[in-house]
């Protein structure tokens, strides 16, 4: 969790939140040589207004809501900002910045590590409720070995889930690489399809304890990637 806090943080405080919410935002506070994401997504702003490329339609993904073609480095700087206010918010308030009026990815993330839910109060500042947020029920995977689980020692059903789930995983990749290269918008469907099956595959190797292990541990997807034919000609 002080992982997602530390990629989401905010560049900035809220100017209106309580001194309890600004100490505990500090939970994620990184070393300074740590970029976060809304540093990365400056960078990629810049280059754009340095460089000013010339912007095209040609593969770009237009029949898929939300997305929406990309003409004008207006329409670049638009798209960059929105990504940043959904993951960090901004100096006005926490929320993300759509239609849904929920909270920012950094503040959700805050609100589970600390247990206490956020909202703004009569006064307008933003501070933690007493209702509380529950951690749920996990399994205790176990950290993946390097290079992922050696499958020659794993039993025979957990050999066969890895070994789809690493298909699975290959697959998605290919459809979104494909997606991007034709601007066919049916193959991110298809990945969000492909998507869905791997939660289903990796939960059931969650819940298949590693033998040998006191106290028990789990297994958990190793994310190798897999060979298999194109899935479409470019």
């Amino acid at each position: 969790m002080k992982s997602f806090l530390i990629i989401e943080r905010p560049e900035a405080h809220l100017f209106n939140e309580t001194n309890e919410l600004t100490a505990a935002a500090n939970l994620g506070a990184p070393d300074p040589a740590d970029i976060g994401i809304g540093i990365f997504y400056d960078a990629i702003l810049t280059a754009f207004q340095t460089l000013s490329p010339p912007l095209s339609t040609d593969r770009q993904i237009s029949d898929w809501a939300p997305l929406e073609p990309v003409t004008t480095l207006l329409d670049v700087e638009a798209k960059i900002n929105l990504i940043k206010h959904q993951g960090e918010g901004t100096a006005q308030d926490p929320d993300e910045g759509t239609d849904k009026a929920d909270l920012a990815h950094f503040y959700r993330f805050l609100e589970i590590q600390v247990g206490r839910k956020i909202k703004q109060a009569d006064d307008k500042r933003w501070g933690f409720t007493h209702k509380t947020v529950r951690w749920p029920d996990v399994w205790p995977v176990a950290v993946v070995p390097a290079g992922g689980h050696d499958a020659r020692t794993a039993p025979p059903e957990v050999r066969i889930l890895l070994a789809d789930f690493d298909r699975a995983f290959a697959l998605l990749l290919q459809l979104l690489n494909d997606a991007w290269t034709t601007g066919d918008d049916s193959l991110v469907n298809a990945a969000i399809g492909t998507m869905t099956s791997m939660g289903a595959l990796g939960r059931r190797l969650m819940e298949i304890p590693i033998p040998g292990t006191d106290p028990v541990q789990t297994y958990a997807p190793s994310f190798r990637v897999r060979g298999h034919a194109p899935t479409k000609s470019v």
